[in-house]
């Protein structure tokens, strides 16, 4: 089974009309059978009354919708299921890494604004954009469309399906570069309107950037390698293929990438951990370091053998010696790893707050709804890889460590400064793995993820 199978190409309506027909208000009463039908518990964060009082607000407004409207409507009432797997077909997982929202038929869903962005904890940045809007590089978005970008995200989370603000702050940067939803989320008043952007100047000045719909002809540009070209990436970011690992140079630390859980071609998951486990022991290694950044999941039980694998580990398998990476990317499969490393070894947890909780729900089918064509997936399976009472929305990193904009401009990660530096307290008393998920750390108040 994969648990992180969840989010899959939209079927596409044969015509697209743009005003929707009234037939199609038939897909909302759809989706909620559907959702009666396939998804475990739908209700247990917003009860049926609540999905039943916005349901019947779609169906009235039907006539009066547009394409995109009715999409970002069916977008805000599968987001009720606070599930994130649960959501619109069209926003999916690339290779579990890459948050996609695909091109569907209709007004503005087909098209994109040319610019990446990302939310770092000292606010939002491009990333990535067409070599046209060079002047963005580097300087900090204040408003979108004339709104501040805290208070834009609080009206897109709405329209965003996840189990926690985590995940949202990982899918806002891809909403937004669809002009559907950003006017469907009532940041536009239609899809054809321009992207303006308020960036901050150093001198505190701020000025409007236009990013108009469609791809300009020209290159895109990374915003790291156009402003500093001579900075090397750090390992987390140019460590190649689904899974590898390397000594780091600053003593016996190894470092593992584990970008996605599924196999290679060439070598799978459990031929990777018996070589792994092998090096750790005969390289007398003293601390071994998991990257779980970025890896959205994948087959779940491909974890099992690099699971056994850290146990048997003894040399690493102890406190102050086993850390595992986590942040916002940190989903699906990769949390059925992260629940059962936690319960079964000593590790610690260092980084930002992971998507999902470890028990969440997954295992999305595909639904057609009848009218529109427009696929939804809906969750069919409650995983349960930590204590039944274990209600967290996410895990707390033991060490939390931010990502901040310069640190990604400069290739520095603090994140594996922070393993590097920590030291463990031996006179500390070791605690039963399957007792973790109740460590003082889980209750800590990290306070806003972003400074916007």
């Amino acid at each position: 089974m994969l648990a992180a199978a969840v989010l899959s190409l939209a079927t596409r309506p044969a015509s697209t009309p743009a005003q929707v027909p009234a037939e199609w208000a038939a897909d909302v009463r759809a989706l909620l059978a559907a959702m009666d039908s396939i998804h475990p518990d739908p209700y247990r964060i917003h009860p049926r009354a609540e999905w039943e009082r916005l349901a019947a607000e779609i169906e009235a407004r039907v006539p009066t919708l547009r394409y995109h409207q009715f999409v970002a409507e069916l977008a805000r009432l599968v987001a009720l299921a606070a599930d994130g797997h649960t959501r619109l077909g069209n926003i999916r997982l690339a290779d579990h890494q890459r948050v996609v929202v695909d091109p569907g038929p209709g007004e503005a869903l087909d098209s994109f604004y040319p610019i990446d962005v990302h939310v770092f904890a000292d606010g939002l940045y491009a990333v990535r954009a067409h070599g046209s809007h060079r002047a963005l590089f580097g300087k900090k978005i204040v408003a979108i469309n004339g709104v501040a970008t805290a208070e834009a995200f609080d009206r897109v989370s709405p329209f965003i399906a996840a189990d926690n603000d985590a995940w949202r702050l990982r899918v806002f940067p891809d909403l937004l570069r669809s002009p559907g939803f950003v006017a469907g989320a009532g940041l536009a008043a239609s899809p054809a309107e321009p992207l303006r952007l308020t960036v901050a100047e150093l001198d505190g000045r701020t000025q409007e950037h236009r990013v108009d719909v469609g791809l300009p002809p020209g290159d895109w540009m990374d915003v790291d390698r156009a402003l500093r070209p001579d900075v090397e990436r750090p390992l987390w970011r140019r460590l190649e293929g689904r899974f590898a690992f390397t000594h780091l140079p600053e003593g016996a630390v190894v470092y593992v990438r584990y970008r996605e859980v599924q196999n290679a071609e060439g070598e799978s998951i459990a031929v990777f951990a018996e070589r792994l486990v092998r090096f750790v022991d005969s390289s007398k290694t003293e601390r071994l370091v998991i990257d779980l950044r970025g890896n959205g999941g994948g087959n779940n039980y491909l974890n099992q053998p690099l699971i056994h694998g850290l146990i048997r580990a003894t040399s690493v398998n102890r406190p102050g010696s086993l850390f595992v990476i986590t942040d916002r990317g940190t989903f699906s499969a990769a949390m059925n790893f992260v629940g059962e490393v936690e319960r079964n070894t000593h590790a610690l947890f260092a980084g930002e707050p992971t998507g999902a909780p470890v028990n969440h729900y997954g295992d999305s089918r595909r639904v057609t709804l009848p009218a529109s064509g427009i696929q939804v997936r809906i969750s069919s399976l409650y995983w349960q890889f930590s204590d039944p009472r274990d209600a967290r929305p996410w895990v707390v990193p033991d060490l939390p460590v931010p990502l901040r904009f310069e640190d990604w401009l400069s290739g520095r990660d603090p994140v594996i400064e922070a393993v590097l530096a920590y030291r463990h307290d031996e006179s500390a008393p070791v605690r039963p793995p399957n007792t973790n998920w109740r460590r003082p750390t889980q209750k800590a108040d990290l306070g806003p993820l972003v400074r916007w």
